[in-house]
């Protein structure tokens, strides 16, 4: 229960830090933030586990959302790739609306596009190839798909699941099948 010296400080207007993952010698994090660890970084940033310095990962969401970049809410590593959500429309100077894919060792953006429409992306949970994404959006490929939503990792094109739920997913666990 005793703090350690390790503080990578965000700082910025509201600063905050929203997901937090560990990979490796790495913490991921996300939030709204404009300096992480000693640097420049707009909502994401991978930080030493020992140093608490940022590295040069860095995939640059922009967009809407906190001042003039963005917000990422939602972070999910599988293999070699971090999926995250939240109110960006470019990462690393490339149209991406609320959802992509980047490569977890170089942050470079992949080519996996589900093509969000409007909105925000809050959480995210992954079963098999099979990425699930809760926000305030309400279209996915140009199709009605309100709140919670089913994508295939592999190509991004949506799934046939879709609950129809009645108000904004903030959060979700999957549980098995469930």
């Amino acid at each position: 229960g005793v703090v350690t010296a390790w503080n990578p400080t965000a700082d910025g207007i509201n600063a905050s830090v929203s997901d937090i993952l560990v990979s490796g010698s790495l913490v991921y994090l996300s939030g709204y933030f404009s300096t992480i660890g000693g640097t420049s970084r707009r909502s994401l940033a991978a930080i030493d586990i020992t140093t608490g310095v940022a590295t040069s990962w860095n995939p640059n969401p922009t967009g809407i959302g906190f001042g003039s970049g963005s917000v990422v809410e939602a972070m999910l590593i599988s293999g070699s790739t971090m999926y995250m959500g939240g109110t960006f429309t470019k990462v690393g100077g490339t149209d991406r609306e609320y959802l992509a894919a980047v490569d977890i060792s170089t942050g470079l953006l992949t080519s996996w596009d589900p093509n969000f429409d409007d909105s925000r992306v809050y959480t995210l949970a992954l079963s098999g190839t099979t990425l699930y994404a809760g926000g305030t959006f309400s279209t996915v490929n140009g199709l009605p798909n309100k709140y919670l939503v089913a994508v295939s990792t592999v190509d991004g094109t949506l799934q046939s699941w879709n609950p129809d739920p009645n108000a904004y997913v903030l959060n979700m666990a999957l549980s098995g099948t469930s």
